[in-house]
């Protein structure tokens, strides 16, 4: 069902392709050099585009820097083509959700603003990896530990409460917007779900 792939040797062939080919989604090796630079030039200039990203081998560190720099997805080797196909096709459909879904709230994520009804929101580092963090994952809904993965919260020891710190602030901080009262909710024994659809801008 994936018919239309490409296989490239490196960046700058793909930065070439780009004036012709409307690309859905790409999936880079971090072995590739400049993978960084090109993950971050990539969600800059073309921000319609979903990024998977492959790494040889698994770091909390590396991980967190490619989600901060905008990859929909991080898989860590060995996998089984099984294993790509299906990461492409949650993101595929992630991506037919939130374009089916109208939103009145969006979140830029270059300039960490929220922007709701007429008001523009100012969030911090992490109460905007937070938001972004919720509104791409399935049923906007996230583990704890993954919400501290993603925020980079190191002391998994006082992660919980570091989080719920973050949650509380970010949610003082929206009331006085007038923004629904139950927008980011704190799942029982679980961790947080954003209630609302949001829509992701540059």
């Amino acid at each position: 069902c994936y018919d239309d792939v490409t296989f490239l040797d490196s960046v700058d062939e793909f930065f070439e392709l780009s004036s012709n080919i409307a690309w859905d989604i790409i999936v880079i090796d971090l072995r590739c050099p400049g993978s960084f630079c090109f993950v971050s030039r990539c969600i800059n200039t073309l921000p319609q585009v979903n990024v998977i990203v492959l790494s040889q081998r698994y770091s909390l560190q590396e991980k967190f820097k490619c989600y901060e720099l905008g990859a929909e997805m991080y898989l860590v080797k060995p996998f089984s083509p099984v294993d790509i196909l299906n990461a492409i096709a949650l993101v595929k459909e992630r991506d037919a959700l939130h374009s089916s879904k109208k939103s009145f709230v969006k979140l830029s994520t270059s300039s960490r603003i929220m922007y709701f009804n007429d008001s523009l929101i100012r969030l911090s580092i992490k109460e905007c990896l937070l938001v972004y963090a919720l509104a791409l994952a399935d049923q906007r809904k996230l583990e704890s530990w993954q919400l501290m993965e993603r925020l980079n919260i190191l002391d998994f020891d006082n992660g919980h409460k570091y989080l719920g710190i973050i949650v509380s602030r970010l949610r003082t901080k929206l009331r006085k917007y007038n923004f629904p009262e139950h927008a980011i909710t704190a799942v029982r024994g679980y961790g947080y779900q954003l209630t609302i659809p949001i829509q992701l801008v540059l």
